[in-house]
């Protein structure tokens, strides 16, 4: 099964595809792990990592967590499930300050191993997110199942079903 995940930062990705992999059996690549150190510095370039992206895809069973929109079309095109995280700023912006907090400032996330922090350029990004683009493009596969989680109720939901 290939299954994408997407969304603003703070809308739960990392943590549904985390549980999701442990669930299924299946190997969750988280696209931010691939592309930055845990400080946020470059792991590589950006032909490297598309290149990465390209041949991850191109296996038969992953869970892909994240955005970059270079990729979004070959990530969407392989997809049999997409999970869309369509979460309000407000709700993203307040649990990424609420897991940075519970962690004790600048932690480690648990499940990506990435540095969190909020800057000014992550709130930009998640106020900006472009959700009617995002959706144009999930809606593009046509033999995918899409679906849309507004809130950690609907996720639980979907991932009992996603597991049964």
């Amino acid at each position: 099964m290939r299954i994408m995940v997407v969304g603003k930062s703070g809308a739960g990705k990392s943590v549904f595809s985390t549980k999701l992999g442990q669930h299924l059996g299946l190997p969750v690549v988280h696209l931010d792990k691939l592309y930055f150190n845990a400080d946020w510095s470059l792991a590589q370039s950006k032909e490297a990592f598309d290149a990465l992206v390209t041949q991850k895809i191109m296996e038969d069973a992953w869970i892909i967590d994240g955005n970059y929109s270079k990729t979004i079309d070959l990530r969407v095109s392989r997809s049999e499930v997409i999970v869309f995280f369509d979460t309000s700023f407000i709700r993203s912006l307040y649990f990424v300050c609420k897991r940075m907090l519970s962690q004790g400032g600048d932690a480690s996330d648990k499940h990506t191993g990435m540095k969190q922090r909020v800057t000014w350029k992550l709130i930009r990004m998640m106020y900006m997110y472009p959700t009617d683009m995002v959706m144009e493009k999930l809606r593009a596969n046509k033999n995918a199942d899409l679906h849309i989680v507004k809130n950690h109720t609907q996720a639980q939901k979907l991932l009992k079903a996603l597991t049964q």
